[in-house]
């Protein structure tokens, strides 16, 4: 058999974690998809109260502001 020190063994893993990098950045480019400004985007809605319901518990403001 080979006899290999350690040496080799961590040149080895190093070389081999690298070139794994760069292929996993390689095919990332290649497959995953970009994100692409839409053209028609809407703006986001923003929910208010009803204007009937003039008092609020505390909860309510909570849920109001934590979800906006």
């Amino acid at each position: 058999m080979i006899k290999l020190g350690i040496e080799a063994v961590v040149i080895g893993l190093a070389i081999f974690s690298i070139v794994k990098v760069i292929v996993f950045i390689v095919l990332s480019e290649k497959f995953l998809p970009k994100n692409k400004v839409r053209k028609n985007s809407k703006k986001a809605k923003t929910y208010y109260l009803k204007k009937g319901s003039k008092k609020t518990s505390s909860a309510e403001k909570y849920k109001r502001d934590y979800f906006r």
